[in-house]
Formats: structure tokens, C-alpha cells, sequence
């Protein structure tokens, strides 16, 4: 691929893919023969959203297969479906392990096509100098890893990142996720009783940590985690299977961002209401809480531990 768009251009639904590059490029792989690539896009995303078993690796196999193909010369609609796919990846990935499609070293094979298909971004953003898209691309790697429970690699890596990191922000991002990886480690190993995991994962990251992402920017503030004039109770905290939100107005958008900044769930709910938890994994989050009714916005950190 010789020129891409900065990975959080495509939008987190981007509706048709058909609607795309009329006369795409075909790929030849096992399961697309000579097929465009804008339908093998669809394909691939109808398995991601299908509800058949094991939809989320078979979804997976079929991205890859699309992000490996050698396209000569693609045009901005081709590289916008291939950076959609590649976000559809990552995310197929992390509900893969939440819903134990994936569980730690069962698929070593498909951890290392994925780690090749971020690597050539990397190396993309590196000929042409883009300290960002590269570190973008190497949060992606050393969460990977970390998902296959490739701890000692994803901190060696995070640990090389800190050389170069763009700024102060993407730097306390890769401490927090050091610092995560160490905890969840720790716990594993039950030297971390779990009484005190809170504590552990709150003390990965200042009072003013900053979260980013491509839709969204957070600062909190000591009196916005004090819930200011919106009366907004969050809980449990510690969480494992629900998480109840009490109080604000009568409807309010809900999102859920991870210690990297991406969002894992973004709902619109109504007073009063739960949010389901299976499918998250464990770790710190922050909730963003927008009160559509008293136009306010609310934080609060939170653990997840099942």
C-alpha cells in the first residue's frame, strides 16, 4: 500500500461498503477469488456483525486476507475500505478474547499475521516520517501482545516507544499501559490481593491524565470526578458483570473508553439504566457521561475485574 489516511479517519460505521470504489480492485485470496474489494469488505463485515459461532475469528481470517492482498496503487476510496477493515481488526480482535474465541496462546499463527499487517504500517509511518501514525500503530502492537498475553513483549515494546514518543500525552499513555501490564501480572500471580487492585490501577495514572482518541478528548478535573452539580452515581466500582449509572437527566449518552483511549462501548441510555459487561475486558476505563437534557459532561474512572 503505497499511502494511507491516519487510522481514525473511516468512521465507526461507515454503512455500505458497496457504496465504495465501483471498480475496486480485485483480490485473489482462499476465500475471495477474484472478487472486488469492496465486497470482500462487506463479506468480511457481515461475518463480524453475524451472530453464526465463532463469528469473530472467522470475521478476522477474512480481514486479514483482505489487508495482506498487494494493491497496486489503490485510490483514496480503496484506502479508505482497507483502514476501515484494519479498524474492524483490531476491534474483531478484542471481542474475540472477551468472548473466548480467543484465549491466551491458542492461535499463535493469527497473532503473528496480525503483528505483520501492523508491522508494515509501522514501517509505512517510519519512510515517511510520521512519529504519530507510528506510534498510533505500535499502541496497536503492544495491545495485541498484551491481549495474547504476551506481556514481557508488549512492555519491552512500550518500554522502546518512550525514545520516541511524539509528546508528553503519548508518553503518559505508554507509562499508564506499562504500569497496567504490571498489575494485571501481578494479579495473575496473586501478589496483588484484590481489595487493593483499585488502588493499583488508579495509582498508573495522574489526577490529570489525559485520554484521546479520534472522536474524543477528556480532562478531568477534581471537581468534575466529584460529580460537580449532576448528582451522577457510578457503581459498582470495582465492576465485573453490570455497571448501573443513577441519576442526571432523563437520556444521556454513555462511552466507555480503555487505558489507550479507544472507545469500547458508546450508547445512548435512559435514567436509571445498566450497562453489560461481559464483553469487556478487564482493565481501568473512563466513563464519559453527556447529559443530553442538562447539556453537561461527567467522568469518572472505573476498574473492571471479573
Amino acid at each position: 500500500m503505497a499511502k494511507h489516511f491516519h487510522p481514525g479517519s473511516p468512521p465507526c460505521d461507515m454503512g455500505d461498503p458497496l457504496k465504495y470504489c465501483p471498480q475496486c480492485d480485485l483480490i485473489n485470496t482462499d476465500d475471495f477469488i477474484n472478487k472486488p474489494l469492496n465486497e470482500a469488505t462487506k463479506e468480511a463485515i457481515d461475518k463480524f456483525n453475524s451472530q453464526s459461532q465463532n463469528k469473530y475469528t472467522e470475521a478476522i481470517n477474512l480481514l486479514i486476507q483482505i489487508l495482506n492482498e498487494n494493491y497496486n496503487n489503490p485510490n483514496n476510496d480503496e484506502i479508505y475500505l482497507l483502514n476501515y477493515s484494519y479498524i474492524k481488526l483490531m476491534e474483531a480482535l478484542g471481542f474475540a478474547y472477551r468472548s473466548e474465541d480467543l484465549i491466551c496462546n491458542s492461535d499463535s499463527l493469527l497473532i503473528s499475521r496480525i503483528i505483520d499487517i501492523i508491522q508494515n504500517r509501522i514501517s509505512l509511518a517510519n519512510s515517511q516520517d510520521d512519529k504519530y501514525e507510528k506510534y498510533v500503530y505500535s499502541l496497536d502492537k503492544a495491545q495485541v501482545l498484551w491481549l495474547a498475553c504476551l506481556r514481557s513483549e508488549s512492555i519491552e515494546l512500550l518500554n522502546e516507544m518512550l525514545s520516541w514518543a511524539p509528546d508528553q500525552d503519548c508518553i503518559a499513555v505508554i507509562n499508564s499501559m506499562i504500569c497496567q501490564i504490571n498489575v494485571e501480572e501481578a494479579a495473575l500471580l496473586g501478589a496483588i490481593d484484590r481489595a487493593l487492585i483499585e488502588e493499583e490501577l488508579n495509582s498508573c495514572s495522574s489526577s490529570n491524565y489525559r485520554i484521546s482518541s479520534s472522536n474524543i478528548t477528556v480532562q478531568e478535573s477534581e471537581s468534575n470526578q466529584k460529580n460537580g452539580a449532576m448528582h451522577i452515581n457510578i457503581g459498582p466500582n470495582p465492576a465485573s458483570d453490570y455497571l448501573e449509572i443513577n441519576g442526571g437527566g432523563d437520556l444521556y449518552k454513555v462511552t466507555l473508553l480503555n487505558s489507550t483511549g479507544q472507545i469500547v462501548y458508546s450508547e445512548l441510555d435512559s435514567y436509571g439504566s445498566s450497562i453489560d459487561l461481559s464483553y469487556i475486558a478487564n482493565g481501568l476505563y473512563s466513563v464519559v457521561i453527556n447529559d443530553m437534557v442538562n447539556n453537561k459532561i461527567f467522568t469518572e474512572r472505573i476498574v473492571i475485574y471479573k
